[in-house]
């Protein structure tokens, strides 16, 4: 949650090359599934895919159930990313399943996000929007805050998409505001983003740039990627061509360099100003 992937990477390849960590275990289900994760925000996919899948045979092997759930849910965004939706569709059915007969409503509400996201691409951003409305009033119910977070930011793309821009503004800083108080480095980071794209339509391109460099900095000192299918919405926003446009060369290029030298703590006031 707190984004130090590089870190966590180390500590989780330490994990599992510890004598005796090739046993089938319930703390070795874990140690994959982190392997995974971390993997998923560092956009390396063949890893992720495979951390997930060993995640998921060993649950299964070990009889698991909340683990086997937990296991097909994370392999359905592993594959997404990979570019499959229709596996990753049946995936998100057998985890929506096991989490309903767990009992488990955060687990129903969660791999329904995982669906809105996916319609996005299937059905359009309006679709996508009415179904992610309902997964976020489903997460403030349930006191999920990192997917109401999520659901915002999900709902920032989508009024992107639909060109509803003071939509965009108003979500994807509830979603900024929300991660970062979670202290949600890696969401953080990658929400910058956007938080660029509302910068230049509220005509502040220098701005923008600022945003932009220090997401590219965040995400070096972080070791974050955003996931495929989010890189792909970043650059069909091309916030950075947009700035582009606007400014010139050195004076975007001064405070592309300014943004990469901030830390989140200094970049975060930049951002609540989009809102005023």
């Amino acid at each position: 949650m707190d984004g130090h992937l590089t870190e966590g990477s180390s500590w989780v390849a330490d994990s599992l090359a510890m004598p005796g960590a090739e046993e089938p275990t319930a703390a070795r289900i874990g140690a994959l599934a982190a392997a995974g994760g971390i993997a998923y925000w560092r956009g390396d996919r063949a890893r992720t895919t495979e951390m997930y899948q060993a995640q998921l045979d060993l649950a299964q092997a070990l009889g698991e159930p909340a683990a086997i759930a937990d296991g097909w849910f994370n392999l359905a965004a592993a594959v997404f990313m990979a570019g499959d939706g229709s596996a990753a569709s049946r995936c998100g059915v057998e985890a929506r399943r096991l989490y309903e007969e767990l009992g488990d409503a955060r687990g129903v509400n969660r791999t329904d996000w995982g669906v809105a996201n996916m319609m996005m691409m299937t059905e359009g951003p309006a679709a996508a929007a009415e179904s992610m409305s309902r997964v976020l009033q489903r997460a403030i119910e349930l006191d999920d805050s990192p997917y109401v977070a999520l659901a915002e930011g999900s709902m920032a793309w989508f009024a992107h998409a639909m060109g509803d821009m003071p939509a965009v503004a108003r979500w994807s800083l509830m979603a900024m505001a929300g991660n970062y108080e979670l202290r949600d480095v890696a969401s953080t980071t990658i929400s910058l983003t956007i938080g660029a794209v509302v910068a230049n339509q509220l005509r502040r391109p220098e701005d923008a740039a600022v945003l932009l460099g220090a997401f590219e900095g965040l995400c070096e000192r972080y070791g974050v990627t955003p996931p495929l299918p989010l890189a792909q919405l970043i650059m069909t926003a091309d916030p950075l061509e947009r700035a582009r446009e606007s400014l010139e060369p050195d004076v975007l290029e001064a405070a592309l360099d300014r943004g990469r030298r901030m830390t989140l703590d200094e970049v975060m006031p930049l951002v609540m100003t989009l809102a005023q």
